[in-house]
């Protein structure tokens, strides 16, 4: 250790709603400048600090309840540094210090942090459906239209994925025939036998598929399982003028396009789709406050349980490893540092603070982009309120670009994860950046999440994001529609940009 140079971690937690972000570079109303200048304070000195690192970075009106910040400070010795006591005398009531610990020379606040939760809270109303006027006032959804993910794969996505890969590549090597015995499932108590043991026939690259298309495929098994699949080919459907068809005529027709290529067809589709938003009318809606009996119905909104098995299925989505490029700033699609890995996203059970139902989001995850948490965020929020299919997350971590509003600044920082440098420090016998069971701790998290409940049960600021949002809906109907189909967006302005 440096004997001019002090390393110190500071352990803390801030509102941040009166201050312009956490970074010093911020300016004089940051969370490090009003931090700094009570440290120098407290020791009758002016200090020089270096080697800043946070272990997330909060924007203007964002929170933490657990927050790092470790740096050097030049020319000051251990028994030097103030105490949290008289640090805390010199800070107002919305920044509280609990602990100020000597760390080794190489710790980093950031890079030594493996994970870091974060916590997201919606008022329900968030998700009530936008006026009927708004061009993205899309039909309620049918659950067969969009099945949604319940769970992940037990064992996780890439076993799931390698056993099935096994799985099937045994069953080429066993199977003496490649035609509708590998489709036709087995039956319990069946007359017939499915699977006669045979000799293997050996497979090539190439032969064998030219002799699957051109041998014809004829249901094998027994009668029970026949007359199945007869009756599920031949299941009448309804079509778009009221005439029945089935499976067959509609494979009939779908073979009838085949001379066009997938593109092709994709490009009629997003054409059409075009074809029909000419002569709309983009002027943005206006769309007066609420009043005082709207306010109350808003408050008084609680989720159905349909939507709320919306939400928690749809941040499955969000969980693995994905390209989050649309959901941070000024970045582009070829950029790796946007494959960002979330380990758990999941929603708590509903609650109610102050007349109004809320759903907390936590967010596990090895790092996070500027903005991106609320960004996914108001992905969420926006899909599930115009009845967009789900599959429009899925299809927002692809090569095209969109616009995604960030949400409200309901965001917290919950805690970050130190655990290989503390149980390293077990052998370095150094202190270990942990915050521990202090009754501040859960004392001050108590104050944060009472004021943003009171602050929402009074302005409503989820409201305005909306009516705002609702206003310029014509800026996202590229991919907030009835088909989950995203196309390419024309040039307005970014809505972010716009005040409200």
């Amino acid at each position: 250790m440096n004997n001019n140079i002090l390393p110190i971690a500071i352990l803390l937690a801030y509102n941040g709603n009166n201050y312009d972000g956490l970074e010093r570079a911020n300016g004089q109303n940051s969370i490090e400048a009003t931090l700094f200048k009570a440290l120098s304070k407290a020791v009758n000195k002016q200090l020089a600090f270096t080697h800043i690192s946070r272990a997330a970075t909060t924007m203007a009106g964002e929170h933490a309840a657990k927050q790092c910040i470790s740096l050097s400070i030049k020319d000051i010795l251990e028994n030097e540094l103030p105490s949290t006591e008289t640090i805390n005398s010199l800070l107002p009531n919305d920044i509280r210090v609990f602990k100020i610990i000597v760390t080794t020379n190489n710790f980093s606040a950031r890079r030594n942090c493996e994970a870091r939760t974060f916590e997201y809270l919606i008022p329900s109303y968030a998700f009530s459906p936008p006026p009927e006027a708004t061009l993205y006032c899309n039909p309620p959804l049918d659950d067969t239209d969009d099945p949604l993910p319940t769970t992940l794969p037990k064992g996780g996505l890439f076993d799931t994925l390698k056993k099935s890969s096994l799985s099937r590549r045994n069953t080429f090597k066993q199977s003496p025939e490649l035609d509708a015995s590998i489709i036709a499932p087995s039956v319990a108590n069946s007359d017939d036998t499915i699977n006669q043991p045979q000799k293997p026939t050996k497979i090539s690259c190439f032969g064998n598929f030219k002799q699957i298309f051109k041998r014809k495929s004829t249901p094998r098994g027994s009668a029970a399982l026949k007359a199945s699949l007869k009756t599920t080919l031949t299941r009448p459907t309804k079509t778009t003028d009221g005439n029945d068809e089935n499976i067959v005529t509609t494979l009939h027709r779908s073979l009838s396009r085949g001379k066009k290529s997938t593109k092709q067809v994709f490009d009629d589709d997003i054409k059409e789709r075009e074809e029909l938003n000419t002569g709309r009318d983009y002027s943005p809606l206006d769309i007066p406050p609420p009043t005082e009996s709207q306010k109350q119905d808003l408050k008084a909104y609680r989720m159905s349980p349909e939507q709320y098995k919306a939400v928690t299925s749809s941040l499955a989505l969000f969980n693995g490893t994905h390209n989050f490029h649309n959901y941070i700033p000024g970045s582009v699609q070829t950029d790796h540092r946007c494959f960002i890995q979330i380990f758990n996203i999941e929603a708590s059970p509903l609650e109610i603070h102050n007349g109004l139902e809320w759903i907390r989001v936590k967010i596990v995850g090895r790092s996070f982009g500027r903005e991106q948490i609320r960004r996914m965020m108001g992905m969420l929020i926006m899909t599930i309120r115009t009845h967009t299919p789900r599959s429009v997350l899925g299809n927002s971590f692809g090569y095209t670009k969109i616009d995604i509003p960030e949400a409200p600044t309901n965001l917290i920082l919950d805690s970050p994860h130190y655990n290989t440098y503390n149980f390293e420090s077990i052998s370095q016998n150094t202190t270990p950046v942990n915050f521990g069971s202090i009754s501040a701790i859960s004392d001050f998290n108590t104050k944060l999440l009472i004021s943003i409940f009171e602050t929402e049960s009074i302005q409503l600021e989820f409201e305005a994001w909306l009516r705002h949002l609702d206003s310029y809906s014509f800026m996202y109907t590229h991919y907030l529609n009835s088909d989950g189909i995203i196309s390419k967006p024309k040039n307005f302005p970014n809505v972010n940009d716009l005040e409200y």
